[in-house]
């Protein structure tokens, strides 16, 4: 990761924390356009995830779909609002995603693997040091599209690394940036 995508991503991070501070919720509007977007096993596993999770993935959805002009179907749409699903399988809290992303510049990529194997709440800090590749596999599981995978797997890589279309990626990167 260049100086610059390391500032951007420190500058979400910061964001995203103090965000999680703030109580959140999703109004009914949003859970019924929610559900307009993404599959039914889709939804199962956005229902999953944490209020603010939650909250954050439909800013960054709504932000989108508003600058693209998107039908509600588009899987940009619901790449949006499903970016941090992997998340939902660490079970660690606000305190443990702290110290995890204060961590992770710290820990050696090829030692991610060897941390989700570690009893309790390291294996959990394990887990979420992994959340993008989670979010992958279980919308794979799902059956999602391809591209929606993708993004969940490739949010925080630098746009030499993705997938999905560059101009698509910068939206949703942007998107993700200015929400909490």
């Amino acid at each position: 990761m260049n100086s610059g995508e390391l500032s951007r991503r420190a500058r979400h991070l910061v964001r995203r924390f103090f965000g999680s501070l703030r109580p959140a919720s999703v109004e009914m509007d949003d859970v019924d356009w929610v559900k307009s977007v993404l599959s039914g096993p889709e939804y199962a596993l956005f229902d999953k995830m944490t209020i603010n999770d939650q909250a954050h993935g439909v800013s960054v959805a709504r932000d989108v779909a508003s600058q693209l002009e998107l039908s509600p179907r588009s899987w940009i749409v619901a790449a949006a609002l499903l970016h941090d699903v992997g998340k939902i399988e660490s079970g660690v809290g606000v305190a443990g995603r702290v110290l995890a992303t204060l961590m992770e510049p710290l820990i050696p990529e090829r030692f991610v693997p060897r941390a989700t194997r570690l009893p309790g709440w390291f294996g959990r800090v394990g887990e979420y040091l992994r959340y993008t590749e989670a979010g992958a596999v279980l919308l794979a599981s799902v059956g999602s599209d391809p591209r929606v995978r993708a993004w969940a797997r490739e949010h925080h890589m630098p746009p030499t690394r993705w997938t999905i279309p560059a101009d698509v990626g910068r939206v949703l990167q942007a998107a993700d940036d200015r929400a909490s």
